[in-house]
């Protein structure tokens, strides 16, 4: 089963090299009960840590069932401590926060077992050595005959070929001395067990062979009485993951460990309240991650606000409706677009009465006080509010129900004009002395105009297929529909540059290049209404709100966004572009500031965890000696510390729901927001997590045991 060859072991501690062992070859094999004796230091407990893989060695070979184990690396002796070894101390290294059946139980689960059937074994092995009486007792609870009985009980559900006990006598009285030998001597039928033990008078009376040791060398190894020898059982691998089992420890320790499970609580409730907080002072001083309104905006005036989902999906009537009944908005205008076409009036006409460039108005914002005219009715009509002079306003009527021409132009998402000449029929002016100029139009030439205007600005990938090539071009253009194409035609001037013969795709549309007019704009593409329709679906993606007056921004901006869209206010941004250096140095100032606490809170955070889980790391040693692997023990430590953040994040989001006005820092969030806010948190767990695993990775497990013990 196992045999040392001239095994050698040495100890180096600050530049001093101590002799472990010497030259020691032995051999044991299942169904004996070894005693190994000696005076204290003579290198018992250092022959027993190098046999069960706890400690290393430098000389010699050690064979496990005829395979050399020079060239093991961690996670073989894992392995074969797993599958192989069952360990029985002094000291005990029980996990005294859990109760007596977790501790077996946690043995069972190291070899895969499900709960169920962990819990029916760990019940039988614990009546077997008579703890029975004993199972929801917590290990710290018992006296020491019954925490030596308990260890024996969590080395039998190992159910491995050996069993090392290392002084497992040496804190009990007589009494419990002798029940815990005979125990041993009852599992030694089928295992190899090897005892440590400086009272041979006890150990006499059950063991079939003695070892004694003499300043590490093997000074006797005499057999008392005959064995039957046994044969390695074969192994049966269970089924279960790595990360179950983690998972079912983590649990252990959250639920089995209650006072430090509520201060880590506390610890992580309080990080996740600090970083809603410092999340919520940088959108209040305009931070945050709400973009994506359509910047094209230039009909800025105090009572438009600009709106969009927050999933970004286009705007339906739902939202529509939904907009429309929000306290202080006066109007909801879905045609967006159009609100941002200059209208310039270019005829001789009228031009020495009126100097006319305005956007867009609506029929409901003016009287008949002022009114020269009527107001439109049918498409095609418009009616210019717009400053008059005094002496001229008799004259006026002479010019109405007549046709002239206006440049309608909009600017571009690259800073360029895209612009229209279209004839409108004048049937009113309205005199007022207000800056602005507006053109009022019926909802019919609304509508048109935004299908005409609708955001165009598209990166078209257009496929050019040669005899000889097949390649993408990426085409960035303005798209217009044009009356005179029809079916899948397109007029740019790009398509000019190639050859007959090349066939051009627009996803699976072929499409059919007409003749480029020089007297459109370069950088403009004409299409069919019926590409133009496939190009860029009628949808609304912004809408506009406009407001009963200024004052509501704020207001109506917070409502928006608890109810799940970014809103923007065109003015009062232009207005913030005026603010002094002072106000951008401070608004560096504080943004930096909210990175640096958060920084800090990362740090305290980490320090106050690792403080916590540093009373833990004997118990993490535990679990890597009864069979869990050393990646175990980083994801229980995951597990452990994401639990506690993630019930923090929850209660924190509930103590908000129920009390949210005492947190108007946060009005604003919406939920992709408290998304966010939460994976900040995540980001923390797994940052803390690293750090103190980082912290651990170079500690062997035998200098764990040594610290933690």
């Amino acid at each position: 089963m196992i045999r040392l060859e001239n095994v050698s072991k040495y100890y180096h501690n600050e530049g001093v090299v101590s002799l472990g062992l010497r030259k020691v070859s032995l051999e044991f094999q299942i169904g004996e009960f070894v005693a190994i004796t000696g005076e204290s230091g003579s290198g018992k407990s250092t022959l027993l840590n190098v046999i069960s893989g706890i400690d290393t060695y430098e000389e010699g070979e050690i064979y496990i069932n005829g395979e050399e184990t020079s060239h093991y690396d961690e996670e073989d002796w894992e392995h074969y401590r797993k599958n192989r070894v069952a360990f029985i101390f002094q000291n005990y290294n029980l996990i005294y926060s859990y109760t007596v059946l977790k501790n077996v139980e946690v043995a069972l689960l190291s070899q895969g077992h499900d709960l169920k059937t962990r819990r029916a074994k760990a019940k039988e092995i614990l009546e077997r050595v008579g703890l029975g009486r004993h199972l929801r007792h917590r290990a710290s609870k018992l006296s020491g005959g019954e925490k030596q009985r308990l260890a024996i009980a969590r080395a039998l559900a190992n159910n491995s070929d050996i069993i090392v006990a290392d002084e497992p006598t040496g804190n009990l009285d007589s009494a419990s001395a002798k029940q815990v030998f005979a125990l041993l001597n009852e599992v030694a039928k089928d295992k190899l067990v090897l005892v440590v033990t400086h009272n041979y008078e006890l150990a006499k009376d059950y063991a079939t062979r003695v070892v004694r040791l003499f300043e590490g060398e093997v000074v006797e190894d005499r057999e008392i009485k005959p064995f039957i020898p046994k044969e390695p059982r074969e192994q049966i691998p269970l089924k279960m993951s790595e990360w179950k089992k983690s998972a079912a420890v983590a649990l252990y320790n959250v639920f089995g460990q209650p006072r430090k499970s509520i201060l880590l609580f506390l610890v992580s409730l309080t990080t996740v309240f600090f970083v809603f907080l410092l999340y919520g002072l940088l959108l209040s001083i305009g931070g945050g991650f709400g973009g994506g309104y359509y910047f094209e905006s230039y009909n800025v005036y105090p009572e438009r606000v600009l709106v969009i989902r927050k999933d970004k999906a286009p705007l339906t009537d739902e939202d529509y409706e939904k907009l429309k009944k929000i306290p202080n908005v006066k109007r909801v205008v879905k045609e967006d677009a159009v609100l941002d076409i200059s209208f310039y009036l270019f005829d001789s006409r009228l031009n020495f009465l009126l100097h006319f460039a305005g956007y867009p108005g609506f029929l409901d914002d003016y009287d008949e006080k002022n009114l020269i005219g009527r107001f439109p009715e049918a498409d095609g009509e418009i009616l210019l509010c717009t400053y008059v002079y005094e002496d001229d306003l008799g004259r006026l009527e002479d010019y109405l129900d007549k046709e002239y021409q206006f440049s309608l132009q909009k600017n571009s998402t690259d800073g360029r004009y895209i612009s229209d000449d279209r004839e409108y029929k004048l049937v009113g002016i309205y005199a007022w002395s207000e800056e602005r100029s507006m053109a009022v139009l019926n909802e019919g030439e609304i509508r048109d105009l935004y299908n005409y205007f609708r955001p165009g600005y598209q990166t078209f990938v257009v496929t050019i297929e040669r005899e000889w090539d097949t390649t993408e071009y990426h085409m960035i253009s303005d798209f217009f529909p044009d009356s005179d194409l029809e079916g899948y035609q397109i007029s740019s001037e790009i398509f000019q540059y190639y050859s007959e013969g090349t066939t051009f795709k627009w996803q699976d549309l072929v499409l059919e290049p007409v003749p480029w007019d020089g007297g459109k704009q370069s950088h403009q593409a004409y299409v069919s209404w019926e590409l133009y329709d496939k190009i860029i679906p009628f949808e609304h993606r912004q809408y506009t709100l406009e407001l009963s007056r200024e004052g509501d921004a704020k207001e109506v901006l917070d409502r928006l966004y608890r109810e799940g869209y970014y809103s923007f206010c065109p003015h009062q941004h232009l207005r913030n572009y005026n603010i002094s250096a002072g106000e951008i140095i401070l608004k560096m100032i504080i943004t930096l500031g909210i990175g640096f606490s958060l920084m800090v809170i990362y740090l305290l955070s980490y320090l106050i965890f690792r403080a916590i889980f540093n009373s833990k790391v004997q118990d993490y040693t535990i679990l890597r000696i009864i069979g869990f692997k050393n990646a175990n023990i980083k994801q229980i430590i995951l597990f452990e510390i994401l639990t506690f953040f993630f019930f923090s994040y929850l209660a924190f989001l509930l103590i908000y729901h129920f009390n949210k006005k005492s947190f108007e820092m946060m009005a604003a969030y919406g939920l992709r927001d408290f998304l966010f806010v939460g994976l900040i948190n995540l980001l923390l767990a797994l940052l803390i997590t690293r750090r103190f695993i980082l912290y651990h990775r170079s500690r062997s497990l035998f200098a764990a045991l040594r610290i933690g013990g």
